[in-house]
């Protein structure tokens, strides 16, 4: 990888690189060590000797020595637990489990209603824009009773999951949290007026969390599968009951003191770049099924995203028409996410 790895999650060399079962290797132009192999990646995420990025207090202290206000930002930061370290990590983790289990009949019913609404489109002949015109309205129709976010003002935040990029600039970032901030005022105007900052900091993390990582992990496992399966209709094809790709690629830890793995030996405030798409494209089963990671660090909307792709791609598996790829680019301002900006499809008997 002689251009480093910022791209590295899109690039068309990463599924080799992964066969490879490299140790540890430090990327002097991201400066991080890029974790690939599967049981590295898993020992490393679990480690005690690491802890998350520390995205809160980068933006703290941003707002601080720009004088911008980042507001909305460090509030949706707090209610992340992948953002969250020991105490802060398990309360963030229990709040979502509840508002999870308390929303659970309500995503069954707005999943069944955004499936029948927006997959419509693919049951007809004629050329078609995946992302645009089937999966952001069906990921926003079935994330609303979650988030508390009308599908139209959530359409309108495009930004909000690029939080996460360490590489943009303060213009960018004020547009962040510019557009969390109409989030905001949208899931106060739902709630009760008296509404707590962790009722609305909750739903204002899930929308961060829900859109692209539901979209990127869909969208490009559908690429990867109608890539695969030329000449074939929809009803014809096996779909696996494990999404091919994920929409998260990586997640960065940091060394929390000097400690080795193995052969490798890390120093303290060391960036780990841990990549789920080692799980991803792993051969063993097993593996595959961490792509949503695991122990206490295991994605809470890990049945969510099932239900979603196995309903959908049912529901793919009973059209009888082909689905020809006319084109498909992955998004290229987006260093954190694996998601296309679109997939062009040409739908004929």
């Amino acid at each position: 990888m002689d251009k480093g790895f910022l791209t590295f999650h899109r690039s068309a060399e990463r599924h080799a690189w992964y066969l490879r079962g490299m140790d540890p290797v430090f990327d002097p132009v991201i400066k991080a060590w890029i974790i690939s192999d599967p049981g590295c990646c898993e020992r490393l995420l679990t480690s005690p000797d690491t802890r998350p990025a520390t995205y809160s207090d980068d933006y703290a202290a941003l707002e601080k020595r720009l004088g911008i206000d980042f507001s909305n930002v460090l509030l949706a930061f707090l209610h992340i637990p992948m953002c969250l370290h020991e105490e802060a990590h398990r309360k963030a983790r229990r709040r979502v489990a509840a508002h999870l289990a308390a929303r659970k009949s309500d995503l069954s019913d707005s999943m069944s209603k955004s499936l029948a609404a927006h997959l419509q489109p693919l049951r007809q002949e004629g050329e078609l824009e995946i992302i645009s015109q089937v999966l952001l309205p069906l990921v926003l129709g079935v994330t609303e009773p979650l988030t508390d976010v009308p599908p139209a003002v959530a359409a309108q935040c495009r930004t909000v999951s690029t939080i996460f990029d360490k590489s943009i600039g303060p213009r960018k970032r004020q547009r962040i949290d510019a557009e969390l901030g109409l989030m905001r005022a949208a899931i106060v105007g739902k709630l009760d007026p008296d509404a707590s900052e962790d009722e609305v900091g909750l739903r204002l993390a899930l929308a961060v969390l829900g859109r692209d990582t539901l979209i990127g992990t869909i969208g490009a496992s559908l690429y990867s599968i109608l890539s695969a399966n030329r000449g074939r209709r929809l009803n014809e094809i096996i779909y696996p009951e494990m999404p091919p790709e994920t929409g998260v690629p990586y997640i960065e830890r940091i060394a929390i003191h000097a400690f080795s793995d193995q052969r490798t030996r890390f120093n303290a405030g060391d960036r780990l770049r841990i990549y789920f798409q080692a799980f991803a494209y792993s051969e063993s089963a097993l593996d595959q099924s961490k792509i949503f990671g695991v122990g206490n660090h295991l994605c809470m909307g890990k049945a969510l995203s099932l239900d979603l792709w196995r309903e959908m791609t049912s529901a793919l598996g009973k059209i009888p028409l082909y689905a020809d790829v006319v084109s498909h680019e992955w998004r290229t301002d987006d260093y954190v996410f694996l998601c296309p900006s679109h997939l062009n499809v040409r739908l004929h008997a």
